[in-house]
Parts: structure tokens; C-alpha cells; sequence
């Protein structure tokens, strides 16, 4: 049995199997190199849509604060319109 191991087809056909493994862990070496390109061109090409997103994002928290201030400056600018509006009535009165 231990000539079945040693014979010189069974090294041969080791020898095809290791050289078949080496060639298949090139290809597989270079497949894993065009990925990883493919991978940081779509990173690049995405990379601008996800900025502006971001500003967007920045752009509507500042159109919520205007939104939250809206109401209270709109109590303000009624407040101070009603005092012109009195204080004009009363200095009309008096004339």
C-alpha cells in the first residue's frame, strides 16, 4: 500500500493538483483586485450623492429652527403691529 503513495502517476497527478490549486488562487487573486477596484469606484461615484444628502439634511434642521421660530416672531411682529395701531388711534383721537 505504501507504494500506491509512491508511485510516480500518484505524483504526478499531485503535482497537476497543486499546480491546478496555484493557478486557480491567481485567478481568484486578480478576480478579488477587480473587485475591490469596482468597489472603490462605486465608493467614489456614491460618495458625492451622500454629501449632498448630508447638506440637505444640514439644510432642512435650519428650515425646522426657522419653522419653530416662525410662530413666536409672528406673535411678536402682531404684538408690536397692534401697539403701533393703538398708539396711532390714541394720538388721533387727541388731534
Amino acid at each position: 500500500m505504501a507504494d500506491e503513495y509512491l508511485s510516480d502517476a500518484f505524483l504526478k497527478s499531485l503535482h497537476a493538483r497543486v499546480v491546478q490549486m496555484e493557478q486557480d488562487m491567481a485567478h481568484n487573486a486578480e478576480a478579488t483586485a477587480r473587485n475591490m477596484e469596482s468597489i472603490e469606484q462605486i465608493r467614489r461615484n456614491t460618495q458625492d450623492i451622500v454629501d449632498t444628502f448630508q447638506a440637505l439634511a444640514g439644510g432642512f434642521r435650519v428650515l425646522q429652527g426657522l419653522g419653530r421660530l416662525a410662530k413666536p416672531l409672528a406673535c411678536i411682529v402682531g404684538l408690536v403691529t397692534a401697539c403701533i395701531t393703538a398708539y396711532s388711534a390714541w394720538r388721533g383721537v387727541g388731534k
